[in-house]
């Protein structure tokens, strides 16, 4: 039986709490660098793809200013919806990724296939199998591009990850349930430096693991717990390629930072004054900075790399069909929302629904993946 906060993960209710430490995970120590320990603080798709102005009336998110002066946050330039099969159950996408010719890989982890669209929302190519034939994905969720723009795909059902090309081809697969080395309990985010490395976020196990490209184990580190270089809830993970790993634990809300052999660096939450949110998809802008996706609060942040607030949007109160629909329920019963939610700003329409994934193209915009609206929408900074 997973936990809450795996199924809060898999399914996006509308609250996440703490988790209790998962069977054997607490207490595995990083195998690739030190981390100093001490106390820490405890998704309406359809329709075709729609252009935007820049800073246009109602197409630009809202925002507030807080307690200090923030940069104005990305005005939305285009949009495309992410459709469900004929008949389909909704596709629930979970994964974002971007590789080096602007091309867009959505993972569908409602209907296990990996769709591959144009910058502008074109549909170039589907992956997936019906279940149990050659080719055929299980419950994929994360995604991620190398440098020679292989595709990693993270399998929760399947618990290991897959290299594909860029035409779909498969060129390596790892991974079987379990807690040893190479070994999964629910993958979800992935990242990949610039020599190829890949990492993988162990979900149930609360760790991150090191990979080559073509997937020999190089280590790994975390463990459940609350001290410095520990995870409770880790979904997202990014890397600047050369010498930083981000984690997000959409559990305990903070980022954690680590080097790429895992010796702890830093931690910071992530929070805007009072309200504090829970970190969930991650990737790094043009300028180094960190963006992140709450899909419990609606939201999408942008902060240094050392965690100082630079923007935030969608910040006003959600609209009254926010709330989860029956798909992000657990077993009928709604979680209760995210108690730290405090709408801030002036009444206007909500700009997302549920935020899971967010990521950079190489013209610098940043194309965010909503699952409750089942769209991929595209931002400009001004």
């Amino acid at each position: 039986m997973r936990p809450l906060w795996i199924l809060c993960a898999l399914l996006l209710p509308a609250g996440l709490a703490s988790a209790a430490p998962p069977d054997g995970a607490g207490g595995a120590a990083s195998s690739l660098g030190s981390g100093r320990q001490g106390a820490g603080p405890g998704v309406p798709g359809g329709g075709s793809s729609s252009t935007f102005a820049p800073g246009s009336t109602g197409a630009a998110p809202a925002w507030s200013t807080g307690a200090a002066p923030l940069l104005a946050p990305p005005g939305r330039v285009h949009q495309w919806p992410v459709p469900s099969r004929a008949g389909d159950l909704p596709t629930e996408p979970s994964g974002l990724a971007v590789d080096s010719t602007g091309s867009v890989y959505v993972v569908e982890l409602g209907s296990d296939r990996i769709q591959k669209y144009t910058g502008l929302g074109r549909l170039l190519d589907r992956w997936g199998a019906p279940a149990g034939e050659p080719g055929a994905f299980r419950i994929p969720f994360g995604v991620a591009v190398g440098p020679d723009d292989s595709v990693y795909v993270t399998e929760v059902g399947g618990d290991g990850v897959r290299r594909l090309d860029s035409q779909g081809r498969e060129l390596a697969r790892w991974g079987k349930l379990g807690r040893g080395p190479g070994e999964f309990r629910d993958p979800f985010g992935v990242a990949v430096d610039l020599q190829g490395q890949v990492y993988v976020v162990d979900g149930w196990n609360c760790r991150v693991q090191k990979f080559t490209p073509g997937g020999r184990y190089l280590g790994e580190w975390g463990g459940w717990g609350t001290g410095r270089g520990k995870f409770q809830g880790p979904v997202g993970i990014a890397t600047d390629g050369a010498r930083t790993v981000y984690v997000a634990d959409a559990a305990t809300g903070l980022i954690q930072t680590f080097t790429l052999d895992g010796a702890f660096v830093s931690e910071w939450e992530v929070r805007a004054g009072d309200q504090r949110y829970r970190p969930y998809g991650l990737t790094l802008d043009r300028a180094g900075n960190v963006c992140v996706t709450d899909p419990y609060a609606a939201e999408v942040l942008r902060f240094t790399g050392d965690g100082v607030l630079l923007s935030r949007w969608s910040v006003g109160p959600p609209e009254p069909d926010h709330s989860p629909s029956p798909r992000f329920l657990n077993r009928g019963r709604e979680i209760p929302p995210n108690p730290t939610r405090r709408p801030t700003g002036p009444v206007v329409p909500a700009e997302f629904k549920t935020p899971v994934a967010i990521a950079a193209d190489p013209a610098g915009d940043l194309l965010v993946l909503d699952r409750g609206l089942s769209c991929v929408r595209r931002y400009r900074d001004p």
